[in-house]
């Protein structure tokens, strides 16, 4: 695991998981740079690298007084061994992973990510914004989330306060969503079992989906459990969006 602090900053990171064994971090800043206030060292086998908290605001009271910058940006060029995870914990978070993503933890005000399949992606933050093609498991907490997520192989949970979701569910996935208001539509493949749960306060739910009866012992099924405040929620295959009827 690769852990970077940086607080009172702004992190734009690119990253790539690798066929190497070694880790390899890149910083580059458009106004200066600051790599020799960087520390890097080794905290019970993850590889940490940080910005002292001090520093990191001095920096940022100097930043603001010489180019009108809200946030001190770092700009991260990441290389990974496939089988290393990320964590990132910054004011303002944005990444992207290309193609292929591994193992990302995140901790930020607002993050942002986008990028191919996922292993893992867990995501505490103010506001998030999603936008991948997959990802196997993930765990998202946020006071407002946009989530964009091609398929969810495996698990998929949200907490937020505001919620705009799509998400495609794979045969077996587990998907539980929790807000207090939210549209939410969830595509899931044809001839697969369904089991669902919707507790919603105030709003619509709708479904349009093959009836497949329920799923046999040690069948794939997929199961998607809602509780929200407010909102929509849409079940359908993803090419009967537009004919979903009112679910019973």
């Amino acid at each position: 695991m690769l852990k970077i602090i940086l607080p009172s900053c702004r992190i734009q990171a690119r990253l790539r998981w690798e066929q190497r064994e070694d880790i390899r971090v890149t910083v580059c800043m458009a106004e200066a740079s600051i790599a020799e206030h960087f520390q890097s060292n080794m905290e019970n086998g993850i590889a940490v690298v940080s910005l002292d908290e001090d520093v990191a605001e001095s920096l940022s009271r100097k930043m603001l007084s010489l180019f009108s910058s809200k946030e001190y940006r770092v700009e991260l060029d990441i290389a990974l061994p496939q089988a290393c995870g990320l964590y990132l914990e910054a004011k303002t978070v944005s990444v992207d992973s290309g193609e292929a993503g591994g193992r990302l933890h995140c901790a930020s005000g607002v993050a942002e990510i986008n990028g191919g399949a996922f292993e893992e992606l867990m995501i505490e933050s103010g506001t998030a914004k999603i936008d991948i093609a997959s990802v196997v498991r993930s765990q998202l907490e946020s006071g407002m989330t946009n989530i964009h997520i091609g398929e969810v192989v495996e698990e998929l949970t949200v907490e937020s306060g505001k919620s705009d979701i799509q998400v495609g569910a794979g045969c077996a996935a587990n998907i539980h969503i929790s807000c207090g208001m939210g549209k939410i539509t969830i595509f899931v493949p044809r001839d697969v079992p369904v089991w669902r749960s919707v507790d919603m306060g105030l709003g619509k739910c709708r479904a349009d989906l093959n009836p497949v009866g329920e799923a046999q012992p040690g069948e794939p099924h997929i199961r998607v459990k809602v509780d929200a405040g407010s909102g929509s929620v849409t079940l359908c295959h993803p090419d009967t969006e537009s004919a979903c009827v009112p679910a019973e």
